[in-house]
């Protein structure tokens, strides 16, 4: 039979080259394929497996003994065989003692076993009972942690005689007795586990950035024709060389000494299957090492009924440090928060001080060597087939001006969400008794008043928890008369027999567990430092942790028969002589989203001041451009100075349903962003527009829009109201000024019968000056012009010697107490009006164009006159209203009747940069069948629709025969036909149905690993 090797790399083109009856290829970096080509076979789904990929011989993953967080390790078996590692015995591989060992990297919380590097002394086997590995699919988690630029032994199987083979970090080494060659299936482009100088990272700091890989291995090796079959064991062989004899060998090798080390690193996770693995269901498989880990993969994620999780395609500029919550029953998957293991130099995390715990403790929280980690709201649960998966844009995580929100600097590294997580953020509400309360998002702070109040204040859920997790976390409490934290019966009392746990830590910070609600006689933990106390209820038992680090000594076991009851949360107070307040929050009564931490450790520019602080900023519309009617603002929550973290509760994602968002981080004192709506225009028409709410500013602005091409404005104007809107524009990018039109804006209620004035607070003698305002509108009533009265600002002795009269859209002039109209004038919202006095005279404007003057009477030359507002009977507004020159003093203001009132503009001004997108079909347009088939075939998959069915034909570009998977998905990544293809020739068709008309995501994985996809709409 022939053989074919071939290896993916991330990020790279496949290449083949034929050797000696032999095929490599080189894929792209993140995983190791190599396969050995044969018939493909199927096995049925275990209740539990790898990715939902059924009968693996052996299925490892690294497990604290007694199932101990912290302590020995091993590998555990859950195929069903409860195989062992076991270290070598000159009898045999059924022979010698479990492999344990303490030492253990935390990759993405979950533990990788190290080996012992001491060479051939440690060697680890493990004997299979069922199968000779003759056709075997074996995938497993490596991480190195040390010669990195040398060739290392991943493992040996031997298994049939004389068909051994070897694994290596940088080529495949047969028996001898095969007659083939070792096989470096980096030799090409250096695309293995060994770092080269040629590897595409560039240096070795990249390499080591990326270097925990899954490695999947193929063999097929021609059945036994012998009468009595071949024996079906076989014996994988760990931190092994070459050197020495084994007794469990069945074959010889010659390897160099050189290329003979064992591999220095941490092995999460093995698996073993006695069958080649179809394409998909290998995918299946490295999809669900990949979440569980923290392994970016080069290609879309699978589930394990087939879902797409990832699409690769559909965030091709986000496909880095890819990271995901998911719950996978089928898999035995619970991954409830997640960070990637991909951190950037210097943060290896292969090293210890770079672990994902801090202080490499399982009982704490994710170290500062993790830049970003999200997780469900404490206390909630994921649902089965629920995921969060989430991706970034490589770019750098220093600051810059966020030009949609004034005071923000915005970090440029972005991060994509793809999630099906339904939001249904609710609030909590509190049974509260002798304590007082308020909230302050995400927190409630309780006070209990000492001194002679009730001697005990209680706070109660008025729900129980949604599953059996929950949390209830105290913070910036400082003891006084005791504290009482407990989930249970709906009661406030702790009466004997009832199903009360909790602690209990009296005023000394002495703590006390309460199980089955007794308090303990004696207490377990003296809590004297302790700024933060936190309550955690798993299915079975109840844990204290105390500024952030779990402790084992708190464990609470609840009793099976209280498992399934309907558990509350209560905070108990006992009164002390002085007050206590103190910050609580809760989780698993409601949903509280998702919790999110930023490292400043990493990210230096968010250590925050006291003038500034972080936020968590979300673009709800998924396409990252952060303009301001999308965007989310989220506070900092709390500072853990500990680990140096922002953290940030109560986060929710995909707010509208569309699955779908962008989130990045800013620094800044402002915590509100405008509302900006951008619509583009329809093709063939220049009627894009936006629409901007203006949550700033006194109202009254000047705005200006520019072409950020040619320079040249647009469009130019005033607005009155809070709401700008402009249309008529083709697709391109603008930047909007806006500015505050100056002045001073009145507002005023309707009278009753009383006046309504506004006069300027000092008389001035200068001879020349003017006043400005613009017209809110064509109802409103008032005059506006000079008084030479002395009087008080509500004196009824206020006339108007000089001024301008509206009433309505008509304009009057105003001549010593008399009114006349000023003809063919007709007032229009936004028109800027002007008095302008001379010695002699006045003159009157109306958006610059005189409009009518007065004659300054001789004897009223030497007054001094004051400005005066008469706003009628009310209510009304007058905007922007300006003075110069005749005004202009430092201590000029407004004297204000009761129900007058006056806000004085800053000169602010704020510019928004805006990108009118390409146009939009209309409702029943849409492309032609040939310009999508052209459209599919541009990278080597063509799809073409059956005429009036509902069948596709797709036709694939291959190098070489390969099997392929053809999945076809609906938008919501659910799948809805699959076609298993063994041995597709290139350019052969393959028809596949879908139920209904739709758009549909089509997805071909070949063989080699290779990947294509493309979104087609069938009519």
């Amino acid at each position: 039979m022939r053989e074919k090797v071939a290896t993916i790399k991330l990020k790279m083109v496949i290449k083949m080259i034929k050797k000696q009856k032999m095929r490599k290829t080189t894929l792209k970096k993140g995983m190791l394929f190599l396969f050995l080509w044969g018939s493909m076979g199927g096995g049925p789904l275990s209740a539990q497996s790898p990715g939902g990929v059924g009968s693996p011989e052996v299925w490892f993953q690294t497990a604290g003994s007694g199932g101990l967080l912290t302590g020995s390790y091993r590998w555990q078996d859950f195929s069903g065989d409860s195989l062992r590692l076991k270290t070598y015995d000159s009898r045999g591989a059924a022979y010698g003692e479990e492999y344990t060992n303490s030492v253990v990297r935390f990759y993405n919380g979950h533990p990788a076993l190290e080996l012992d590097p001491l060479p051939d002394l440690r060697s680890c086997e493990v004997q299979l009972t069922h199968s000779s590995l003759a056709q075997a699919t074996i995938i497993g988690a490596f991480a190195p942690s040390a010669g990195f630029e040398s060739n290392q032994l991943l493992y040996a199987l031997n298994g049939r005689s004389g068909e051994g083979v070897y694994v290596g970090t940088d080529k495949v080494y047969p028996s001898r007795e095969s007659g083939k060659e070792p096989f470096d299936y980096g030799e090409t482009e250096g695309m293995d586990l060994r770092y080269s100088p040629n590897d595409s990272e560039g240096n070795a700091d990249a390499f080591r950035s990326t270097s925990l890989r899954i490695a999947s291995y193929y063999r097929a090796t021609p059945a036994s024709t012998g009468v009595w079959g071949e024996r079906n064991t076989a014996v994988l062989t760990f931190n092994t060389t070459s050197l020495l004899s084994n007794i469990n060998r069945t074959s010889t090798f010659s390897i160099p000494l050189a290329e003979s080390r064992p591999f220095t690193g941490y092995l999460p996770e093995v698996i073993a299957y006695n069958r080649l693995l179809t394409p998909l269901e290998r995918r299946m498989v490295e999809s669900y090492l990949a979440v569980k880990y923290g392994i970016s993969l080069p290609v879309s994620y699978i589930g394990s009924g087939g879902q797409l999780l990832w699409d690769i395609a559909a965030s091709a500029d986000y496909n880095h440090r890819i990271a995901a919550l998911y719950r996978d029953d089928r898999s035995g998957l619970v991954q409830e928060e997640s960070a990637t293991s991909y951190e950037e130099a210097p943060r290896f995390t292969d090293q210890a001080a770079h672990d994902y715990f801090y202080l490499a403790n399982p009982n704490n929280r994710s170290s500062e060597s993790r830049l970003l980690a999200v997780g469900r709201g404490d206390g909630l649960s994921l649902g089965e087939g629920e995921y969060l998966f989430w991706g970034d844009n490589n770019a750098s995580t220093s600051l810059h001006a966020d030009v949609w929100q004034d005071g923000l600097r915005r970090m440029d590294r972005q991060w994509i969400v793809q999630t099906n997580i339904v939001s249904h953020p609710q609030t909590l509400a509190w049974k509260v008794e002798n304590l007082e309360f308020k909230t302050e998002e995400p927190f409630i702070v309780l006070t209990k008043i000492g001194g002679n109040s009730a001697a005990v204040g209680t706070a109660l859920t008025s729900v129980p928890l949604m599953s059996q997790t929950g949390y209830l976390g105290v913070s910036q409490y400082l003891a006084s008369g005791g504290l009482t934290l407990r989930f249970g019966a709906p009661a406030p009392d702790y009466s004997a027999g009832s199903y009360d746990y909790g602690y209990f830590i009296d005023s000394d910070f002495r703590a006390y567990r309460i199980a089955s609600g007794v308090q303990e006689a004696s207490s377990f933990a003296l809590l004297a430092l302790a700024t933060s106390l936190e309550v955690e209820k798993t299915a079975s038992a109840l844990f204290l942790r105390v500024n952030g680090i779990r402790l084992p000594e708190s464990e609470i076991a609840i009793l099976p028969a209280d498992r399934e009851q309907a558990f509350y949360g209560a905070v108990s107070v006992n009164r002390g002589l002085t007050d206590v307040s103190f910050r609580l929050r809760h989780g698993g009564f409601t949903d509280t989203g998702n919790r999110v931490e930023l490292s400043y450790a990493c990210a230096p520019g968010f250590a925050g001041s006291d003038d500034e602080k972080g936020f968590l900023a979300i673009d709800h519309s998924g396409r990252g451009d952060f303009q301001a009617s999308d965007v989310e603002y989220i506070p900092v929550s709390e500072t853990d100075v500990l680990r140096k973290k922002l953290i940030f509760y109560d986060v929710y994602f995909d707010r509208d349903g569309n699955g779908t968002d962008v989130f990045t981080f800013a620094m800044g004192s402002s915590e509100t962003a405008d509302d900006l709506q951008i619509e583009a225009p329809v093709c063939g028409q220049n009627d894009g527009g936006f629409s901007l709410d203006i949550g700033w500013g006194v109202r009254g602005y000047n705005y200006t829009l520019k072409d950020l091409q040619s320079g040249a404005s647009v469009r130019e104007g005033w607005e009155g109201s809070r709401s700008l809107r402009v249309e008529g524009l083709p697709t391109g990018a603008y930047e909007l000024t806006v500015s505050e039109a100056g002045g001073y804006t009145f507002e005023t209620s309707a009278s009753s019968g009383a006046l309504l004035r506004a006069k300027t607070a000092n008389f001035l003698p200068a001879v020349d000056g003017n006043i400005s305002w613009r017209v809110s509108g064509t109802a409103a009533v008032y005059t506006i012009g000079y008084t030479a009265s002395t009087g008080a600002v509500g004196s009824s002795g206020n006339v108007f010697h000089y001024g301008l009269k509206q009433s309505g859209n008509k304009l009057y002039k105003v001549e010593n107490g008399k009114e006349t109209q000023i003809g063919n004038v007709a007032l229009q919202t936004g028109d800027e009006m002007r008095i302008v006095k001379g010695l002699v005279s006045l003159s009157y404007y109306r958006n610059g164009t005189q409009v009518g003057t007065s004659v300054i009477r001789l004897q009223d030359y030497g007054l001094s006159f004051s400005g005066l507002i008469d706003f009628g009977q009310g209510p009304t507004e007058l905007l922007n209203a300006n003075a110069e020159g005749f005004f202009n003093l430092i201590d000029f203001r407004w004297d204000l009747t009761e129900g007058v009132t006056a806000a004085r503009a800053s000169n602010l001004s704020k510019k928004y940069t805006i990108a009118i997108p390409e146009c939009q079909l209309k409702a029943g347009e849409g492309g032609t069948q040939t310009a999508l088939a052209a459209e599919n075939g541009s990278n080597g998959l063509r799809v073409f629709q059956v005429p009036g069915t509902q069948t596709l034909r797709l036709t694939l570009s291959l190098e070489a025969p390969c099997g392929v998977s053809l999945l076809v998905y609906d938008l919501k990544g659910l799948p809805v036909a699959r076609q298993e293809v063994p041995l597709l020739q290139s350019g052969q068709s393959v028809e596949v149905t879908v139920p209904q008309a739709g758009v549909y995501i089509i997805k071909a994985l070949t063989a080699d690993g290779r990947e294509y996809g493309q979104k087609t709409a069938v009519y």
